[in-house]
């Protein structure tokens, strides 16, 4: 199977006749939603619990390569090489045992490549997690991103807000409890 890159000479070099890899190419960035939510935690244990996580308010049309809703499902309206990038602050609340929390990408409804977990040991944990993955998606094809609380674990745990403490003017904003950009390659302008 040839490279991603090798793939990209080829088809930047069939439509516009040359490829230089220092000049030629381009990231276009084309959804950044942030939550707004102080937190998305499932209300339980197990697969019936698992959650949707959304990403902020809806992006894009129809007539755009992507869109993202409202629940934080991408559309893409335009099949090709995408990169999915998410950012996630989670963390739990409450009792003493290990917390299980899961996540993962499902591709219309299937899941796509493998889970990620993390184990909370105590009830004050809040950690990061940046999942990075380039997609060849279908045009018409969605995306939904899940969390979950493992059977094997406490009953706890989810995606936190961090709201830092305000000192007046030009200090932080907050740290939002997820995060997804969407971008793909592009020829140079």
């Amino acid at each position: 199977m040839p490279s991603v890159n090798r793939l990209l000479e080829e088809i930047l070099t069939a439509t516009t006749g040359g490829f230089d890899p220092t000049t030629g190419i381009a990231i276009e960035r084309l959804i950044e939603g942030i939550s707004l939510s102080a937190d998305q935690q499932p209300t339980g244990l197990g697969i019936a619990n698992a959650i949707d996580v959304e990403f902020g308010a809806a992006q894009g049309t129809g007539g755009d390569p992507v869109q993202m809703d409202v629940d934080g499902m991408l559309t893409f309206n335009t099949g090709g090489l995408y990169r999915i990038k998410v950012v996630f602050q989670f963390g739990r609340t409450g009792g003493s045992q290990t917390a299980e929390v899961l996540f993962r990408f499902l591709v219309n409804g299937v899941q796509l490549g493998r889970s990620v977990g993390v184990k909370l040991g105590n009830a004050d944990d809040l950690r990061y997690i940046d999942i990075d993955n380039w997609f060849n998606v279908p045009q018409g094809a969605t995306l939904n991103t899940q969390v979950m609380r493992d059977n094997a674990g406490n009953n706890s745990g989810g995606l936190f807000q961090t709201i830092p403490t305000n000192e007046g003017a030009g200090t932080w904003e907050n740290v939002p409890c997820a995060v997804m950009r969407v971008e793909r390659l592009i020829p140079a302008p």
